[in-house]
């Protein structure tokens, strides 16, 4: 089975400007899940708005999960994954991080009930922070992923490539081989990584005129 995963910094969508735009850009790429970042829910710079739900609405992505990493502006920031099928469970956990703005993983088990399998999708966003701060969250990362069919789905702000090895047992759709500067001012910061156990069958870049990251898009072989 072939599922077309994607993973995008919506940078809070603009406000809530942006909505529509990005709704219709993940309808138009035919993703199965998709991984989102800096989403706002309820916060007073979107107007009080349930963002998520209204992109679920408007991309035809009947799941839907968000994790707030902290409260924000009268109401919620953080992550969410929206699926077409079905999320049978899922969860967060907060990092660790000096900064004001906090960071996290949310977890989904999403049920593939065409081939009576179950994967786990992660999505993340991680620190800016250097030296051990993004490194011990992905090693907390690495710890936790290991023995599932897993996808991790984020904006990982690394500075080098090898930062990703420190996920074990994993494939890179964004690599060292083939970098893509998914972050428009440079950098390869945003992933999708999968077990090793399922394989990649293609990747590329949906250039964007909604945030100031392009959305990466990646076709998983799931086993």
């Amino acid at each position: 089975m072939i599922l077309r995963f994607g993973t995008y910094n919506v940078r809070n969508t603009d406000g809530g400007a942006s909505l529509r735009g990005i709704a219709e850009e993940i309808k138009s790429l035919n993703l199965d899940i998709v991984g989102l970042q800096e989403i706002d829910v309820g916060t007073n710079r979107v107007g009080g708005r349930n963002t998520i739900a209204e992109l679920a609405v408007h991309s035809d992505m009947p799941f839907l999960y968000f994790y707030p990493s902290m409260r924000f502006d009268g109401g919620f920031y953080g992550n969410a994954v929206l699926s077409r099928h079905k999320i049978e469970s899922a969860h967060g956990t907060v990092f660790q991080t000096k900064k004001y703005e906090k960071r996290s993983i949310l977890s989904c088990t999403v049920v593939l009930e065409e081939i009576g399998k179950e994967i786990v999708v992660h999505g993340t966003h991680l620190s800016l922070e250097d030296g051990d701060i993004r490194r011990n969250q992905l090693l907390w990362i690495n710890e936790y992923v290991q023995g599932d069919d897993f996808v991790i789905l984020g904006d990982f702000n690394v500075n080098s490539m090898d930062e990703y090895s420190l996920v074990e047992k994993s494939i890179c759709a964004n690599n060292a081989d083939s970098p893509i500067d998914t972050f428009k001012s440079g950098g390869a910061i945003d992933n999708i990584i999968v077990s090793d156990n399922l394989g990649i069958k293609s990747v590329f870049l949906s250039e964007t005129e909604f945030s100031d990251h392009n959305m990466l898009v990646a076709e998983i072989v799931i086993k």
